[in-house]
């Protein structure tokens, strides 16, 4: 087959080492690529080749006039976890999407499910489908984190339980327009044979049956949030329908941790340090604060603003805002405070406090200003943190 993949990152590099060895393949990247098979977009605009496959990388956005061109030179244009779609046949299958809260389920998930099953936990958590066949061929289970761009390209997947955690603005620099990316979250409604969604979400669900998650009879287990607690009822309620009995769910969640790098918090000297790297929007910052309300806060946020205006937040009159990266002067100009030109100055200024106060590490933005990931944003703030 001929197959163009479109984004050469992780996924692009890791379907291009499987496919290559019995198709033709092509790559295409933003970035031009010293490689012989590397298609550019000028190239592909003058001749015009047709593919057997397109498979879009969720990096690509379907604002873009090399997803608008390539959608009419194939039939398929698909995501990866489309074209994979028949590895799985006869597995469970649980779809996650929403705005926030989506990794934190999905670990909770996992870990409540792996007391009993072979669980394969893939998609925008970090663990792409190319690498994980044979692991998806031995398990059980599989657990999806589902982002948009991966929804918009994939039509025949069908899930067993599919969750829908909630939906705000996001993204609105790569889909087209606000509704287009809640139309794709909302996938789900016609793919799960169970389907589990916030209760502002009824409005969108009137012809089919659904769960309201904070509607679930579970146990209380102590979570720092609501949102960890409605992310328990899920996996609890699910749990149960595979199987598990109560008391082992139990059990199980006494060794949970939560995901690195959402709300994590630790004490420095007269300091605590909450490190919410995961936050890349307004609105997951806003859940950031809901848990720390009532304290004396300073608030660092910075990095590329996405969507919704910082006037947004939630913010008490005393709260104290210090901001960094490219929208620095954004964040100032909406709602005040000091800025910033690199997060470790941000780290020496906060340094120098000597009162008793919550540092919220809480973006609010994209990473990828300065950062390859969150996850590196994460780990630098920790570091910066602890250095002498």
């Amino acid at each position: 087959m001929k197959i163009l993949i479109l984004g050469y990152g992780k996924t692009g590099k890791e379907l291009e080492s499987l496919l290559s060895k019995e198709n033709d393949v092509y790559v295409y990247d933003d970035v031009i690529l010293d490689k012989e098979n590397y298609l550019s977009l000028k190239k592909i605009n003058k001749e015009l080749p047709f593919f057997d496959y397109v498979i879009r990388s969720p990096g690509i956005s379907s604002k873009s006039k090399i997803y608008r061109l390539s959608s009419q030179l194939t039939n398929h244009l698909v995501s990866e976890i489309e074209f994979y779609n028949n590895y799985f046949k006869d597995k469970v299958i649980i779809g996650v999407t929403g705005t926030n809260g989506k990794t934190t389920l999905v670990t909770i998930l996992n870990h409540i499910l792996s007391f009993r099953y072979k669980v394969a936990v893939l998609g925008n958590i970090g663990e792409t489908i190319s690498s994980n066949l044979e692991r998806i061929k031995k398990s059980e289970i599989l657990i999806f984190e589902l982002s948009s761009f991966m929804l918009e390209d994939t039509y025949s997947l069908r899930l067993d339980y599919g969750i829908i955690t909630n939906l705000s603005k996001n993204h609105l620099d790569k889909v087209p327009f606000l509704s287009f990316y809640y139309a794709s979250k909302l996938k789900l409604r016609s793919i799960s044979k169970n389907l589990y969604i916030d209760r502002k979400l009824k409005k969108y669900c009137y012809n089919r049956s659904y769960f309201v998650i904070d509607e679930i009879d579970a146990p209380m287990i102590f979570f720092d949030n609501k949102f960890n607690q409605n992310h328990f009822k899920i996996a609890y309620d699910i749990a149960v329908r595979l199987g598990i009995r109560k008391e082992d769910i139990i059990l199980t969640m006494q060794s949970y941790k939560v995901p690195s790098f959402r709300n994590e918090l630790t004490k420095l000297n007269n300091l605590y340090i909450v490190n919410d790297s995961k936050s890349t929007s307004v609105e997951s910052t806003n859940a950031c604060l809901s848990i720390f309300k009532g304290k004396r806060r300073i608030i660092i946020l910075g990095g590329i603003a996405k969507s919704g205006s910082f006037k947004k937040l939630k913010l008490n009159k005393d709260d104290i805002i210090l901001s960094f990266g490219r929208d620095r002067y954004k964040i100032v100009k909406e709602i005040g405070g000091i800025y910033f030109n690199t997060l470790k100055d941000v780290i020496s200024y906060i340094k120098r406090i000597k009162d008793e106060v919550y540092i919220l590490f809480s973006p609010g933005c994209s990473s990828l200003d300065e950062y390859s990931s969150y996850v590196e944003r994460g780990e630098i703030f920790d570091k910066l943190i602890q250095e002498k």
